[in-house]
């Protein structure tokens, strides 16, 4: 099994605890103290306090949940 930064278990455990998957996540923390989150569809940065509460938040609005599909409405219509 390849290592697995500890900020990453963090992150998993939080998006687990939550009811999401942990897909295509991972976290490192920065030479300034601040920590970047990469998600599937995006990546954001932290600082260094309350880092997990903002971030919690974010996964509750939906804020690392993936972009929809663009619809067909030509398809829709015709079909």
């Amino acid at each position: 099994m390849p290592y697995v930064l500890p900020e990453t278990r963090l992150v998993h455990a939080l998006l687990r605890l939550h009811q999401r998957s942990c897909d295509g996540f991972s976290a490192r923390f920065l030479a300034d103290g601040a920590i970047c989150i990469t998600g599937p569809q995006r990546a954001v940065f932290y600082g260094g306090a309350g880092w997990i509460s903002r971030f919690v938040l974010h996964v509750h609005q939906g804020f690392f949940d993936a972009v929809p599909a663009a619809v067909d409405r030509h398809a829709a219509f015709t079909s």
